[in-house]
């Protein structure tokens, strides 16, 4: 399914779970920032009217996209659905 396409060596992986978090991959070589993580992104705020996250603050990226989040949703709707 996956196809590998060669055009220069950037990148950036994004894993989904519990947090949200990046990794880039620039001139071939893994850049892993000053505290070796290279993207916490998870926390990035998207909506700043949104519900409060676990870090404190309200709309991020973690509290509408993550897995947590994505579970909370959809027990929402079979809430919804079932009545």
């Amino acid at each position: 399914m996956a196809k590998i396409i060669r055009r220069n060596g950037d990148f950036c992986v994004i894993n989904v779970d519990y947090g949200i978090g990046s990794s880039f991959v620039i001139n071939e070589q893994i850049y892993r920032g000053s505290l070796y993580g290279s993207g916490q992104i998870g926390h990035t705020i998207v909506n700043p009217d949104g519900v409060v996250c676990d870090c404190g603050r309200y709309g991020c990226l973690e509290t509408v996209a993550s897995l947590s989040a994505l579970k909370k949703t959809g027990a929402g709707m079979a809430k919804i659905t079932t009545g």
